[in-house]
């Protein structure tokens, strides 16, 4: 889920783009600068709901008119949004700070913020804010960090617990199933697995989720369980849900190979874990496909070399995952902090040493 800022001289409009923007993207929050808070200080309300967001959507509009010399009109704009915007573009990345002139041609606004950046729009109220809401959506598709993906269990955690019965199922199921692989990484799975069980639903969509998260910690507390639970009961539409269900159930069948020795788990794992690949086949080549692509390829990786001889294909699908976590960089090279481009990298590095180990067999 990601904060969306959005500055504004004309709140009719920005309260028209905001409910837009809700209905098509639920599962994110969207601030109105300044009405979130009863202080309107600039310094106080507008700056702290930035630094809260990870996008903004910055509406720039004429405040008025005045006729100068016959025909020539002299635009006058809010001064605020002006600020924000130079505030926004301090914090964020500059793909995620949006920019929309309304009715005004970029060439006359006062700061050099020409180009790519700004968008200009025309129309009635309500095509203006469709096509903000149609731009809001293509530029921020896939345009997850790692950090968003994998790392995010602290910001989550607090939603978690404090879903309320207004909260959509929609909602729900994407708090708790993007947070699988990051309360593993940060060790508070058995958190995760308290929050959810107090979660009443019949949503056969949360109740998979939970299954998943169910089998994820029996995994990880060691607890042997029979084949007939190690089944993914869900057969809906939600490509994430048999992605992640079914690379944890390939783990499960991995593990129980090396307790028994028994080859046909270590088949059941290669099943399950090309299962869940196939599933990321169909939902294209995004950043964040791409990073679950590398770890499934490593995972498959894994299960390979458990197997005689298996060895090309054991280099195979480590090249693959090394290959899967290069072309998310080379994809979001512009778009990625230092930061991010790290944890890529690290990523990468421990595969291509995993390679070289491979080299060896």
């Amino acid at each position: 889920m990601s904060n969306v800022f959005i500055a504004w001289n004309d709140l009719k409009l920005a309260e028209k783009v905001k409910r837009e923007l809700e209905e098509n993207h639920p599962e994110d929050s969207f601030i109105i600068g300044t009405q979130t808070q009863t202080i309107r200080h600039l310094g106080t309300a507008a700056m702290e709901e930035i630094k809260q967001s990870e996008y903004a959507i910055i509406l720039i509009s004429k405040s008025n008119k005045v006729v100068k010399n016959g025909n020539d009109e002299e635009i006058f704009f809010s001064p605020n949004v002006f600020f924000e915007l130079g505030y926004c573009s301090a914090l964020m990345r500059s793909e995620n700070v949006l920019i929309f002139t309304i009715g005004i041609r970029p060439e006359d606004l006062p700061v050099d913020i020409k180009g790519d950046r700004v968008n200009p729009i025309t129309g009635s109220l309500a095509n203006v804010a469709g096509k903000i809401v149609k731009i809001f959506g293509s530029k921020i598709e896939n345009k997850k960090s790692p950090e968003d993906i994998f790392n995010d269990w602290p910001s989550i955690k607090k939603q978690l617990t404090d879903i309320a019965p207004i909260v959509s199922e929609k909602q729900k199921r994407e708090h708790i199933l993007h947070s699988i692989q990051s309360s593993l990484y940060y060790g508070e799975l058995s958190r995760l697995c308290e929050v959810t069980k107090n979660i009443r639903t019949s949503d056969p969509e949360l109740l998979a989720i939970k299954g998943i998260i169910d089998l994820v910690e029996r995994h990880y507390d060691d607890v042997r369980y029979s084949d007939d639970l190690d089944v993914l009961e869900y057969d809906g539409s939600n490509p994430w849900i048999k992605i992640i269900g079914n690379n944890y159930i390939a783990l499960r069948y991995k593990k129980q190979y090396r307790g028994t020795s028994e080859v046909r788990y270590l088949d059941s794992a290669e099943r399950c874990i090309k299962t869940a690949i196939k599933e990321t086949d169909a939902e294209g080549d995004g950043f964040y496909t791409q990073i679950w692509k590398s770890y499934l390829y490593y995972n498959y990786a894994r299960i390979c070399e458990l197997f005689e001889d298996r060895t090309d294909e054991t280099k195979e699908y480590y090249k693959r995952a090394v290959e899967c976590n290069a072309e998310a960089l080379r994809g979001y090279r512009k778009g990625l902090r230092g930061l991010d481009w790290q944890l890529v990298i690290m990523l990468s590095l421990k595969q291509e040493c995993l390679l070289r180990k491979v080299d060896f067999l």
